[in-house]
C-alpha cells in the first residue's frame, strides 16, 4: 500500500473506498468496479485515486477477482501504478497541440503539415479554401495530389531531399511550382 501512503496496519480491514476521491466514493465507483470484477473476472481502469495525505494521483488500476477451486469468490487484488507524471505530460502535450492548431487556423495563409511519408497531417481553413477540398478529403492523403502531374516526380524528389537534411530554408526559392485545386485549376505557389 506504499503507493497510497498507508502502512499495512492502517489499511487492512478498512473499506477500499478510502482509496478513491470522495466524490467517486460517494457515487459508488468502488462498488461498481467490484461488481464488474465479479461479472467479468477482472477490472481495468485509469483514473484519480486518493493518497493517504489527501492528494490525488492518476492511477492505472487492475482488479482481478480471486476464486477458490470450487468457484467461490475469495476476494480481490488491486494492482495500482502511479501515472501522474505521464498524465500531466500527456495533458500538456494535448494543450500544446491545441494551441498550435489554433495558431495554424488563425494564419492568413494556407498552411499544411506533411509527414516524412508525404501524408498531410494538419491543415488550416485557409488551405481548405485555397485548394477546394474539405479537411477530411486531405488529411492522410499524399501531398502530391495537390501538385500537377508534370511536377509530381520532381516534388517527390525535393521532398525526400528536404527530409534527408531538414532545416529551415526559404520555401521554393529558385523553383517554379504550381499547385492544383480540387477542380483542376493550377496556381503558382
Amino acid at each position: 500500500m506504499q503507493i497510497y501512503g498507508y502502512r499495512a496496519d492502517e489499511i487492512i480491514g478498512r473499506h477500499f473506498s478510502r482509496l478513491y476521491p470522495r466524490e467517486d466514493a460517494r457515487n459508488g465507483k468502488p462498488e461498481r468496479e467490484l461488481a464488474i470484477t465479479i461479472e467479468k473476472g477482472r477490472f481495468a481502469d485509469q483514473g484519480w485515486r486518493l493518497h493517504k495525505d489527501g492528494i490525488c494521483f492518476w492511477a492505472d488500476v487492475v482488479i482481478p477477482a480471486m476464486w477458490s477451486r470450487t468457484g467461490e469468490l475469495q476476494g480481490f487484488v488491486k494492482l495500482t501504478r502511479d501515472l501522474t507524471e505521464q498524465k500531466f505530460a500527456e495533458d500538456e502535450l494535448r494543450r500544446s497541440r491545441e494551441r498550435f492548431q489554433r495558431a495554424i487556423e488563425s494564419a492568413p495563409n494556407s498552411m499544411m503539415l506533411v509527414n516524412r511519408a508525404g501524408r498531410i497531417e494538419m491543415l488550416n481553413l485557409q488551405a481548405e479554401r485555397t485548394f477546394g477540398y474539405s479537411r477530411d478529403e486531405l488529411l492522410g492523403k499524399p501531398v502530391e495530389m495537390l501538385i500537377p502531374e508534370r511536377f509530381r516526380r520532381q516534388h517527390l524528389k525535393d521532398r525526400l531531399f528536404f527530409y534527408a537534411d531538414p532545416k529551415t530554408r526559404p520555401m521554393g526559392q529558385g523553383w517554379d511550382l504550381n499547385a492544383l485545386t480540387k477542380d483542376g485549376a493550377e496556381f503558382p505557389v
